[in-house]
């Protein structure tokens, strides 16, 4: 079952922004994070959102990521089962056991459960484990933050609809120039799953920006757009066989960046003729998408 668009913008959001949230509890990460899936075989059984390999004061550890936008009492017993599995599947893979960060980020307000799961039998515990939270519906907007960090501000404390376009704006001014136009993309759809219809939040955004389109057209063209995606596309291709995997990455971003442009899932007959296509077919029609055709003229203009 493919996940839902909601998750894909969470997996497609740059390393640097999942290393700022990171840091928010664990300071000493490092700035590299490789996906556990090109890794670790066999793969584990249940469905996790993230996992990677980093580093933490120069010992390599796993670091696993759940995202909540709903309240989950489970949520300690799960995590326990979860980093049981990639412990398991860690040392299958490597013959070492890495130890494990945990961290659940909260997308959503509410009571959530201790992040600590205890079992016990006959006074003796048999079952310990504990995590990391990060409640991003906690975190002020206004407060000195990772610039990267405002591209999930739609779920900071705080934040009401007016306050979108100002932080629009400081996130393309402030965040680094090759992720700006991602972030924003990102910024933007979850701004419309938190509030409902934008449109005249993102008309405002783009106004003031200015070059933005101009800026996305540039971006694409360098390959700094949907660099993520890409890059993660292109692992998972390798794992599965793919000469490079770069295609599929780039149907990925595609699929993507016409979410955040049409409000809508990418189309199932262009998603099936997109795979055919050739790297350079896609770039091209990444580009174009990205200049918000009319679905006719796009059609009609790749033959789609």
């Amino acid at each position: 079952m493919p996940r839902p668009f909601y998750d894909n913008l969470w997996k497609g959001l740059p390393i640097d922004v999942l290393v700022a949230l990171i840091r928010l509890v664990v300071p000493e990460i490092g700035s590299s994070l490789t996906p556990w899936q090109t890794e670790l075989v066999p793969p584990v059984t249940f469905r996790m959102d993230d996992a990677f390999l980093g580093e933490v004061a120069a010992t390599q550890c796993l670091v696993h990521l759940e995202y909540q936008n709903s309240l989950d009492p489970t949520m300690p017993h799960r995590m326990y089962e979860y980093d049981l599995e990639l412990e398991r599947a860690t040392k299958t893979a490597r013959q070492v056991r890495l130890p494990i960060i945990s961290i659940v980020i909260w997308a959503v307000a509410g009571e959530t459960p201790t992040p600590v799961y205890h079992a016990e039998f006959l006074g003796k515990t048999f079952a310990h484990h504990e995590y990391f939270e990060i409640h991003l519906t906690e975190i002020p907007w206004q407060q000195d933050l990772d610039p990267v960090l405002l591209v999930l501000a739609p779920y900071f404390q705080g934040v009401e609809r007016s306050d979108l376009i100002a932080i629009g704006e400081r996130l393309y001014e402030k965040a680094p120039p090759e992720e700006r136009l991602m972030l924003l993309g990102s910024f933007m759809a979850l701004s419309q799953r938190s509030f409902g219809s934008i449109d005249d939040v993102i008309a405002a955004i783009v106004a003031k920006v200015g070059q933005i389109m101009i800026d996305i057209e540039q971006a694409i063209a360098e390959s700094t757009f949907g660099q993520a995606i890409l890059a993660r596309g292109k692992a998972e291709g390798v794992a599965q066989g793919e000469a490079t995997g770069m295609n599929k990455g780039l149907r990925e971003a595609i699929a993507a960046l016409w979410q955040t442009v049409y409000q809508s899932e990418l189309p199932a007959d262009i998603a099936e003729a997109l795979r055919a296509r050739s790297e350079q077919d896609l770039l091209a029609v990444l580009s174009a998408v990205a200049l918000r055709p009319t679905e006719v003229n796009l059609r009609a203009r790749f033959g789609l």
